[in-house]
């Protein structure tokens, strides 16, 4: 590329590569570029009920009988509750926080 000391000796493509790599370094996490190039967010997905218990390593029943009194946060889906990952660690972050004040 004209104008340019670092690229001497480099092959277009290859600098053409290093610049598509060095672009999708510097995109925020939880994004992904389309094949048209543009960039979109990722959505977390819901998670069940029992993946929810497992990760705050309670038993089902304990999410079922507690989350509408603790408020926990969560969707209702259908017939069922569906929750994110994310919402919920941070509620437990707030009530540790709360707990320990």
């Amino acid at each position: 590329m004209p104008g340019c000391e670092a690229s001497a000796g480099l092959p277009r493509h290859v600098l053409a590569a290093l610049l598509v790599l060095a672009s999708l370094a510097l995109q925020p996490a939880g994004t992904r570029r389309r094949k048209d190039n543009t960039v979109t967010e990722s959505i977390e997905p819901f998670v069940s009920t029992e993946q929810v218990a497992d990760f705050l390593g309670k038993p089902p029943s304990w999410i079922y009988n507690r989350a509408e009194r603790l408020n926990i946060p969560r969707y209702k889906v259908g017939l069922h509750y569906r929750y994110r990952l994310s919402e919920v660690s941070a509620w437990v972050e707030s009530t540790q926080r709360g707990a320990a004040a």
